[in-house]
């Protein structure tokens, strides 16, 4: 998660302080699980725009955290019984 937020920097980095071309270089794109991140990347005509802000932008929103956070998070809470059916040692029970 958040792979396609990191390697936007990467991607700039290789840019402006490796290669400064363009050729040969592709990155890929998911569309998936932007809306947990506060800086979620832009592409624009299929390219990554680089970051509006300065700093690295791959901060994941701290409400996805608690909701997800494992192994109390609320949307953890269903899961966890699922695992405690099958992996009862790996939670020490």
């Amino acid at each position: 998660m958040g792979l396609c937020e990191y390697v936007q920097h990467i991607s700039i980095f290789d840019y402006i302080c490796v290669s400064g071309s363009l050729e040969n270089r592709i990155i890929e794109y998911v569309d998936h699980l932007h809306e947990h991140f506060e800086n979620p990347v832009i592409i624009k005509n299929g390219r990554y725009m680089p970051p509006l802000d300065p700093g690295i932008q791959y901060h994941i929103k701290a409400g996805s955290l608690q909701e997800y956070e494992f192994p109390g998070g609320s949307s953890g809470k269903k899961k966890n019984k699922i695992f405690k059916l099958y992996l009862p040692d790996f939670f020490g029970q």
